[in-house]
């Protein structure tokens, strides 16, 4: 019997019929989830420049990065929440069970404390040493994506009338 190899399909065009509403459903989604894809990191840098520049005026550089990197890895790791859900806010929907998020969030956390106490990765990393009352502050100011993230989700939870 003889063998023949498979050829690839021929197309003739574009099944625009097909793609239309594909393609209007994807933008649909990309505006449902605006709050996350563009507010959520837009006001992430605006936090991370702000907690630089407010801390740059008092003069120095290394504890103004330490302090806009904190904030900046918080800010970071509060995001994994704001993520697991397009529609719905965190509160709404409970906490997260997975184990994996969970590694992972601590793991950072592990290193972000390595990073501002151990004097080689400071010097490595040219971080300054910062005050315990100084990292909560840029751990809390984190959280300040998240609440607006969560906040313009359940207002879009808001019946219309």
């Amino acid at each position: 019997s003889s063998s023949t190899t498979p050829q690839p399909r021929s197309y003739p065009g574009i099944n625009w019929i097909g793609v239309q509403p594909l393609y209007l459903r994807e933008v649909r989604r990309y505006w449902k989830v605006g709050a996350q894809t563009v507010a959520g990191p837009v006001v992430t840098t605006l936090l991370y420049m702000l907690v630089f520049v407010v801390a740059l005026q008092q003069g120095d550089i290394d504890r103004a990065r330490t302090l806009a990197f904190t904030t900046l890895v918080a800010a970071e790791l509060f995001r994994a929440f704001t993520a697991r859900h397009h529609d719905l806010p965190s509160w709404r929907h409970g906490m997260p069970v997975n184990p994996w998020l969970w590694a992972v969030i601590a793991v950072s956390l592990l290193s972000q404390i390595a990073l501002l106490s151990i004097p080689f990765l400071q010097e490595a990393f040219s971080l300054a040493p910062l005050p315990i009352a100084e990292a909560l502050g840029a751990v809390a100011l984190g959280v300040v994506p998240l609440c607006i993230v969560e906040l313009v989700k359940e207002v879009r939870c808001w019946p219309r009338s």
